[in-house]
C-alpha cells in the first residue's frame, strides 16, 4: 500500500567488503508484517574525506511468506 514499514539506520560498512543485513520481517514497532511482497530501498553514503560525499541508492523486492 506504499507505506513505510521500517527504517534501519547507521550500519557501518568497510571498503572492499561485502555487507549484508537480514531484515527480521518486523515493522518499526517490532510486530511481524503480513505475508506479501515488499519493496526496499538502500541508501549508502560515503564519509571519506578524499572522495567527498558520495551517495548510492538501490531498490529491490523482498518476499515474506508465512
Amino acid at each position: 500500500s506504499g507505506q513505510l514499514i521500517r527504517t534501519i539506520k547507521n550500519a557501518t560498512v568497510y571498503p572492499d567488503y561485502n555487507w549484508q543485513t537480514v531484515w527480521d520481517g518486523k515493522d518499526q514497532e517490532g510486530d511481524e508484517v503480513a505475508s506479501g511482497v515488499y519493496i526496499y530501498k538502500v541508501i549508502a553514503k560515503s564519509k571519506n574525506k578524499g572522495s567527498g560525499n558520495k551517495k548510492v541508492e538501490a531498490f529491490g523486492k523482498a518476499v515474506v511468506k508465512r
